[in-house]
């Protein structure tokens, strides 16, 4: 079974053969530097459960704001800026920050 990691450069590698934008293959590679060492280290069992901790958060934050449609619906009435969504609060706020990777940097600098 490959791992984690090299499943996921692989991916990146096949996403910019189908032409995929920059952004997207830099925020994937973004996700794989977000995970933290330690975990990586314990291996491919604590690398899975920390990604479905990270799933379940995001869930959890999506179902407070009543679903995938009116979370999208609050990020397009903010124009997806990190700034309006931080202005509108609670969980949309939240779950921004943890889909920009936002909450991670928070946690590093100040915990």
């Amino acid at each position: 079974m490959k791992s984690f990691i090299t499943a996921a450069l692989e991916s990146a590698v096949a996403a910019e053969g189908l032409g995929l934008q920059s952004t997207e293959l830099q925020r994937g590679l973004e996700l794989i530097e977000e995970i933290p060492e330690a975990v990586l280290l314990a291996g491919d069992d604590a690398l899975g459960q920390w990604v479905a901790a990270k799933i379940l958060k995001i869930k959890r934050l999506i179902d407070s704001l009543g679903g995938v449609t009116k979370a999208v619906r609050l990020f397009r009435g903010a124009s997806f800026k990190w700034e309006k969504i931080q202005a509108i609060g609670g969980a949309a706020a939240a779950l921004g920050a943890e889909l920009l990777g936002i909450a991670a940097v928070k946690q590093k600098c100040f915990s």
